[in-house]
């Protein structure tokens, strides 16, 4: 975010549609319970760690954040970077150049959106979701599926470890295609939480100097 063949023969496919269609029902049946899980919570916190990592140019960035989600809304914090969404507009904050960038909610980027919801749901719509393994991560069991996207996008799979006691995802990375991975790995995770409604507003005034870029 410092700013994220096919067919060998028709006798292979044949012969593995069955199998196919059972790792995807079993990908969704995980997923479609993830989602609603977040879906039924009011409020959500999230303690989270950021690793972008590009090993062909040596590129290695690490950052530590937190994002608030109110159902509709969401606050980002990690990198010098504030995002908050009020469910109409977002606001990314640049506190490096004491700048904030206005637009409206429904227009902030395409494929994986800035919104944390999205990756929830990312697998209900415009991704094809399939099951890889039972692995591990961080000394946990953990169910390993990924997504993948039905048309092009500048990442081309987004992989998930979700626990497989608790149906908790515990990290997301992202592979683009140009050979960087950013990872996500989610620290700490609170539902239901207290969290006043003047979280996901920014306002201005409390920031002297400031530059201000409508893009709506």
């Amino acid at each position: 975010m410092k700013k994220f063949s096919l067919i060998i023969s028709l006798v292979v496919i044949a012969a593995s549609v069955t199998l196919a269609q059972e790792i995807d029902r079993k990908s969704k049946a995980i997923l479609d319970d993830l989602s609603s899980k977040i879906k039924a919570y009011n409020t959500y916190s999230i303690e989270f760690s950021y690793k972008m990592e590009n090993k062909v140019d040596n590129i290695e960035e690490t950052y530590t954040g937190t994002i608030l989600m109110k159902k509709e809304k969401y606050r980002i914090e990690f990198a010098e970077q504030i995002i908050i969404c009020d469910g109409e507009t977002v606001w990314t904050y640049l506190s490096d150049a004491n700048e904030v960038q206005i637009s409206n909610a429904e227009a902030t980027g395409e494929g994986l959106s800035v919104s944390p919801h999205n990756i929830f749901s990312l697998y209900e719509e415009g991704h094809r979701s399939k099951y890889i393994r039972e692995g591990t991560f961080n000394n946990t069991t953990v169910h390993v599926i990924e997504l993948i996207p039905l048309e092009s996008q500048v990442y081309h799979k987004v992989r998930l470890n979700i626990e497989k006691e608790t149906n908790k995802l515990l990290s997301v990375v992202v592979f683009d295609r140009e050979q960087t991975t950013f990872t996500y790995e989610l620290i700490r995770q609170q539902p239901n939480l207290v969290i006043p409604d003047n979280k996901f507003n920014f306002r201005t005034e409390n920031y002297p100097g400031i530059e201000i870029i409508d893009l709506r």
